[in-house]
């Protein structure tokens, strides 16, 4: 009957994929990545509390443990073995490219010129394709704080609808 168990142990843990089997090719697939935040919940639960998680509109997620002590401490350990480069890899395979940003921003910027009467220029993706040059919107930003507060807002519930 022990190696019943023994046996039992051994292909649990096998299910179960590690960070270097999932970034082994270089990508971190959808199920590859909701199967290492499984991987954390098996984690914290295995310590008897309970766990659950919840995506933002970002596809971020987020944790919340409770049932336990030192809950802090040990979802950070679990996040850390189980899903730490995992996730780093899937969100930067799923970041916007430079020119979705660059439209984005130029929207909340154009926004704000409009309610100012004022030409702030165009937002440029940086040189280095990655992210934006933000002289623009710093200075839209600058002009009225409120306002490009109010126009952020409004570009991210119309790509939320």
């Amino acid at each position: 009957m022990r190696w019943l168990s023994v046996l039992i142990l051994l292909i649990t843990s096998c299910a179960a994929p590690t960070p270097a089997g999932i970034l082994a090719d270089g990508f971190v697939s959808d199920a590859e990545y909701l199967a290492a935040i499984e991987a954390v919940g098996d984690c914290v639960e295995a310590t008897g509390a309970d766990f659950s998680f919840e995506f933002d509109r970002n596809l971020t997620p987020y944790f919340s443990a409770s049932g336990g002590e030192n809950l802090d401490e040990i979802m950070d350990a679990c996040v850390e073995r189980h899903l730490g480069r995992v996730e780093l890899v899937w969100a930067d395979q799923h970041a916007p490219t430079s020119e979705d940003e660059a439209a984005f921003y130029n929207a909340v910027v154009s926004c704000v010129e409009k309610g100012l009467g004022m030409d702030f220029g165009t937002v440029q993706s940086q040189s280095s394709g990655r992210g934006v040059d933000t002289s623009v919107t710093d200075a839209a930003i600058a002009a009225d704080p409120d306002l490009y507060g109010s126009c952020l807002n409004l570009q991210l519930a119309k790509e939320d609808g």
